[in-house]
């Protein structure tokens, strides 16, 4: 069980957990949201099926998912945020959070060695930097030696070895409140599903069908294309793009020849000119 694993470091924390329309955790809350598909193997299916990004369709990808979260429960109860030189490295909390984000190559070649969630999704934002990080230690703690290179890492080596920072003088007291709890979410599927779309902008990212073109994007062996390994991000939205045109519209996913040359060779102006290079949060 992945709280053991924080029990186990000497960091006790015992959260709430509830469904919401996703994966968070709240400021400010000893607790987490669990998207309220995971209930539901057959609603986990449809979703994916017309494009919705389900996250934690796996075992593998729900421990990960809930050990990133269980950082952010960590950095709550123990007011982590607060620290000097957890602010230098990481930067600020009241950083304001972005809808989206374009992930940098750079950033993410400097931290080869790590990776949690995915290899670029701590750029977001400090807090999901310092999760990220958190939540990669954790689960890594047998093998973690051979990080030494990159100093957020020995950050939080330095914290769980000392066991300073967790102990039960320095918790502090907070609610365990349902927050976007989704008891009290009133919306139908179709209502979530159609406001899911219009948040991650899939209509701007469908543009780059064309009624009259010639090629089926589906026939574009994308996963090899040299960019798709590079940015990772980037294929998960055509996969998303054509999941929704073909099976949510009943549209076919044809792109003019002018596109087809653009998307094979992953040209970046015309990937953000469709929105097809954001991360949406």
């Amino acid at each position: 069980m992945v709280l053991n694993e924080y029990k186990s470091l000497g960091i006790d924390i015992c959260p709430n957990v509830w469904f919401s329309t996703e994966w968070f955790c709240p400021d400010g809350v000893e607790g987490l949201g669990v998207p309220f598909y995971l209930n539901s193997p057959k609603l986990m299916k449809y979703f994916e099926s017309i494009g919705v990004l389900v996250e934690g369709k796996t075992s593998i990808e729900r421990k990960k998912l809930f050990r990133h979260e269980l950082a952010h429960v960590t950095d709550n109860v123990f007011g982590l945020r607060r620290f000097k030189k957890r602010q230098a490295l990481f930067g600020l909390a009241s950083e304001r959070y972005p809808e989206y984000f374009y992930p940098k190559r750079s950033l993410t070649k400097g931290r080869s060695s790590f990776s949690h969630i995915d290899s670029f999704y701590w750029q977001s934002h400090p807090c999901e930097d310092f999760a990220e990080t958190l939540s990669f230690v954790v689960e890594n703690w047998s093998k973690i030696e051979g990080h030494c290179e990159d100093p957020k890492i020995e950050y939080i080596k330095e914290l769980i070895n000392s066991g300073e920072a967790f102990t039960d003088k320095k918790k502090l007291s907070l609610k365990k409140t349902e927050i976007e709890s989704i008891k009290m979410d009133k919306r139908s599927v179709d209502e979530y599903i159609k406001e899911y779309f219009s948040q991650v902008n899939v209509d701007n990212r469908r543009k780059i069908f064309s009624a009259s073109g010639e090629h089926s994007l589906e026939d574009i062996n994308l996963e090899k294309k040299p960019w798709a390994k590079q940015d990772p991000w980037i294929l998960d939205n055509f996969r998303q793009i054509i999941t929704y045109q073909k099976n949510y519209l009943g549209r076919k996913a044809i792109v003019s020849k002018k596109s087809k040359r653009m998307i094979e060779t992953g040209n970046e102006s015309f990937l953000k000119s469709f929105d097809l290079n954001k991360v949406y949060m």
